[in-house]
């Protein structure tokens, strides 16, 4: 009685033909798979366009009265948000001004201002070393 034996190279080509399937399937739905934030809520992340038109809108709603029409000048993504140079009059001087102003990937929230950590803690740093260096000096001593 002979029996045939599975050859290697068949077993192989198999192997390595269902992980690079695995491999692909995995990657599909890794991309495919919806943003979460922070409490596992599905997120709607909108294109830098689509976050752009939404601040716009708020923007010169809210403050166009005062300002005139706002312009989105750029809009890119920076730290997980979406920075936008915004161009707007300013209302002191008549002069038109380009501001930097911040909105989250859903459109959901508007950041007027963001402080940069590093930067705060030097300027606050720089700000102590020149108290200490312009302190006068302690009490001064009189004799009577």
């Amino acid at each position: 009685m002979e029996t045939t034996q599975p050859t290697a190279s068949k077993t192989n080509i198999w192997m390595i033909i269902s992980i690079v399937l695995a491999v692909a399937l995995i990657g599909a739905l890794a991309t495919k798979l919806p943003q979460t934030d922070n409490n596992g809520d599905q997120m709607t992340v909108l294109s830098t366009e689509q976050a752009g038109q939404e601040l716009l809108s708020f923007l010169n709603e809210i403050y166009g009265p005062q300002l005139g029409t706002i312009t989105l000048q750029s809009i890119t993504e920076k730290n997980g948000l979406y920075e936008a140079t915004i161009g707007l009059t300013d209302p002191q001087q008549g002069q038109a001004v380009s501001e930097v102003a911040f909105i989250t990937k859903d459109g959901q929230l508007f950041i007027p201002q963001v402080i940069n950590i590093q930067e705060g803690l030097n300027q606050f740093r720089s700000v102590q070393q020149q108290n200490l260096q312009t302190a006068p000096p302690g009490p001064v001593e009189t004799s009577n």
